[in-house]
């Protein structure tokens, strides 16, 4: 297991401990970890000493049904792979302004998520990453793209969508 330590229901992984940074991760058990509202902290303490939360990690909420909102603070640079990967009953997910990139698959089936407001620091965003979202209507696409990936955007409610000079390829089926 990624896992590392728990604090105030949510779960981490040390990430660097010369940095001393966290990414959030899963419990013990392969899905489920996560209900209600979350908020995630920019800081923990641990072991005697403060923490930064700089991630969400790899499946860190993964099939978390029951799941309806996450706070994201404004130390996170990356959402992993799979992150919030089925969360179907989610609503709200921030991004915030230190957002720089998004794996694969992370908002994958989250088709209760509306209005995702992509920060202008975000340069990479992985496949099929906004899948199955239902709900996202309209996106706006940083400036620091370069790129829009394979099914990005495949089988989401997107009716319009603004696409800056900055990017330079459109995958396959990317919407």
């Amino acid at each position: 297991s990624d896992l590392d330590f728990e604090k105030d229901g949510v779960f981490y992984n040390i990430t660097s401990i010369s940095d001393l940074t966290v990414e959030v991760t899963k419990g013990d058990n392969s899905a489920n970890n996560y209900s209600g509202d979350v908020v995630i902290p920019e800081e923990v303490e641990y072991g005697g000493r403060k923490l930064k939360v700089i991630a969400v990690g790899k499946n860190a909420f993964y099939q978390s049904y029951q799941l309806s909102s996450v706070h994201l603070p404004n130390s996170i640079t990356s959402i992993g792979e799979y992150a919030f990967y089925y969360c179907k009953n989610v609503t709200t997910i921030n991004m915030p302004s230190s957002l720089k990139s998004i794996g694969d698959w992370a908002f994958g089936f989250c088709n209760q998520v509306e209005g995702i407001d992509l920060p202008e620091n975000v340069d990479s965003i992985g496949i099929y990453a906004f899948c199955q979202c239902k709900k996202i209507t309209h996106i706006n696409i940083p400036r620091k793209m370069k790129t829009l990936a394979q099914c990005l955007f495949s089988n989401s409610g997107i009716v319009e969508v603004d696409i800056p000079d900055n990017i330079t390829y459109i995958s396959s089926q990317a919407f």
